[in-house]
């Protein structure tokens, strides 16, 4: 039932490669990366560098690929 589930997500997040959305900004990863959701919760990772003040901001990102992790990764337009 789990690898059900999770197949379905992944799915579900394969479909949304190439759509644009606003993400809220919420952490920096270690990478210098900046983490945020899109208002369904979608998990996003920002390639795009950004200055250290952006937490809490809205930018509109278009998603561009699947991570092999638990994420979509976009880039700023």
């Amino acid at each position: 039932m789990i690898e059900r589930a999770e197949a379905i997500r992944r799915d579900f997040f394969k479909n949304q490669i190439g759509k644009t959305y606003g993400i809220i900004i919420e952490s920096k990863a270690e990478d210098g990366c900046y983490m945020g959701h899109t208002a369904n919760y979608i998990p996003v990772k920002i390639k795009t560098k950004l200055p250290d003040d952006m937490g809490g901001s809205l930018v509109n990102v278009k998603i561009i690929e699947l991570s092999d992790e638990d994420y979509l990764i976009g880039e700023i337009i």
